[in-house]
């Protein structure tokens, strides 16, 4: 069994991870594209977190299954709306 405080850290470790993660995804994103291409995508994941293919798609996945990003078969992802919007307003803070 995790101990609370443990567990706290962990979660926190794990929220900034989800959010560092999303903002590299949002960095790939082109002014007036709503889908951030896979191509794009993997490339700055693989570069920044040294990760194959296979690992990145159980990220993305992961993510989708948290409802933070949509992914769009042999195109991309999207992110959600409220989730750029939450960030906006995080920066702006």
């Amino acid at each position: 069994m995790i101990k609370e405080g443990v567990a706290n850290k962990l979660r926190l470790f794990d929220f900034s991870f989800i959010e560092l993660t999303i903002k590299r995804i949002l960095s790939c994103k082109k002014r007036g594209v709503e889908i951030i291409g896979f191509k794009s995508v993997f490339r700055k994941l693989g570069t920044s977190y040294q990760l194959p293919r296979e690992q990145i798609w159980k990220l993305l996945y992961s993510l989708s299954a948290l409802g933070l990003i949509e992914i769009i078969p042999f195109h991309g992802v999207v992110i959600s709306d409220k989730l750029v919007e939450d960030l906006r307003n995080e920066e702006e803070r």
